[in-house]
């Protein structure tokens, strides 16, 4: 596959921006201000990178009609390369490298989605109340975008930067929370996007193959790890990659700690979510791994899930509400006797977690659920991870799979997925 990225077209970002303003124009918004961050590897910027096409730290300012502009942390490789001007230096050096095949653009883009990039900072309120000023805003009806940030409800928004924009704009009407605007345009994926997940879900493939070939009674935990990583790096995968990680004679579910430097023994389950990025967008699958032979509990366990699983995906189709998957993905297995420990399915994409999402186990769901009624749509991409537990939850396995929603019914992206796979 190589480590190209695709190439986001003009026609897709004329797409999005389109769709936006018409969701501002409703609400009688001149602009959005929109927050982003690197954290929740790389999920936390995923509404500035939906509309300029690029992630990194930083805020766009997205008006109704004006042009956008980006303020990120560090503009001097993009500004060097704006700049008409070459020293001679430069241009000895170049003749002396000679043509070379162009890099495709390390954001996955045709073309540049914005020509305004600014400096952000040192004061990050400043940066952006002179910008929403030079764009004769002072006055305007200004939404706030992350806020609240999916899975995060208490967002991401700097609380001085929101003072500063404030203090700096005082006759501006500041609209406090209008994530939802990003978050729904998200929910459903274009052709394009889709490609981009098709590709990290091949990729994540690579990492589950690496592995298949380096578990093995005797083999570091943390090595078999880190060629998880080496291997989807050398497929084409963003640096932003997850891997949730924990393996033992009776584990319970992922964790989000490195794994420690332990040798793998026979019997150890390997119980991992494997998150490569491609173009920006992720694929989410769970394949459990037993180094030898598991214990007949477990495969038990395991059986029931896959069936589960079964049943329930092949009614996953568009107009199928919420409620009617997380029961079909949980009740039988309570109904045998088991209980389950996180939510049966939530939506990926530019982010790892994403809207639409069922609830959690019982009454401890540490993030926002969708409604019940919620239906799903097509375009829309699911990390469809169902797990079984014991009745106490202290011992579980998963078995999850990128899904997309397509028009007559659901589509796995994963090869792998379907078995208890022992190596």
């Amino acid at each position: 596959m190589g480590t190209n990225f695709p190439l986001l077209s003009r026609a897709e970002r004329d797409r999005r921006w389109n769709l936006i303003r018409r969701e501002m124009s409703k609400l009688g918004l001149d602009c959005l201000v929109i927050a982003g961050d690197q954290s929740n590897w790389g999920g936390n910027f995923a509404n500035v990178r939906y509309l300029t096409g690029i992630g990194d730290i930083g805020f766009a300012v997205f008006p109704l009609r004006e042009e956008p502009v980006l303020l990120t942390w560090w503009t001097a490789p993009m500004e060097a390369r704006l700049n008409p001007e070459t020293s001679p230096l430069t241009r000895t050096i170049l003749e002396k490298a000679g043509k070379r095949k162009p890099v495709r653009s390390t954001w996955a883009l045709a073309e540049p989605w914005v020509s305004s990039i600014r400096q952000l900072g040192p004061r990050w309120g400043e940066s952006v109340a002179r910008c929403l000023k030079d764009l004769g805003l002072q006055q305007g009806a200004i939404g706030l975008v992350g806020t609240s940030q999916n899975w995060e409800p208490d967002g991401v928004f700097p609380w001085k930067t929101y003072q500063v924009m404030r203090r700096e704009l005082p006759q501006a009407n500041f609209v406090d929370d209008v994530t939802f605007i990003l978050e729904t345009a998200r929910l459903c994926k274009s052709p394009e996007e889709i490609r981009c997940v098709e590709k990290a879900s091949e990729i994540a493939d690579a990492g589950i193959e690496a592995m298949l070939e380096t578990a093995r009674p005797g083999a570091s935990e943390i090595k078999v790890y880190a060629r998880i990583h080496e291997r989807m790096m050398e497929e084409g995968s963003e640096r932003y990659i997850i891997v949730y990680w924990t393996s033992g004679p009776a584990p319970t579910h992922v964790q989000l700690s490195t794994p420690p430097d332990r040798p793998l023994e026979k019997g150890d389950l390997i119980i991992s979510e494997i998150t490569p990025r491609y173009g920006g967008y992720v694929a989410h699958p769970h394949q459990p791994v037993s180094i030898g032979k598991p214990i007949k509990e477990y495969e038990e366990m395991f059986n029931l899930l896959r069936r589960t699983r079964d049943e329930a995906f092949a009614k996953l189709k568009p107009g199928v509400t919420i409620g009617e998957q997380e029961d079909a993905l949980t009740k039988p297995l309570e109904e045998a006797g088991y209980s389950y420990l996180h939510c049966p399915f939530h939506g990926m994409g530019l982010s790892g977690l994403e809207f639409p999402n069922a609830n959690f186990w019982g009454k401890t769901n540490p993030i926002e659920a969708s409604p019940r009624d919620m239906v799903f749509q097509e375009g829309m991409v699911l990390a469809y991870e169902p797990m079984i537990s014991t009745p106490d939850r202290k011992i579980g396995i998963p078995l999850g799979d990128t899904v997309v929603i397509t028009a007559t019914g659901a589509r796995r992206l994963s090869k792998y997925c379907n078995e208890l796979l022992v190596v």
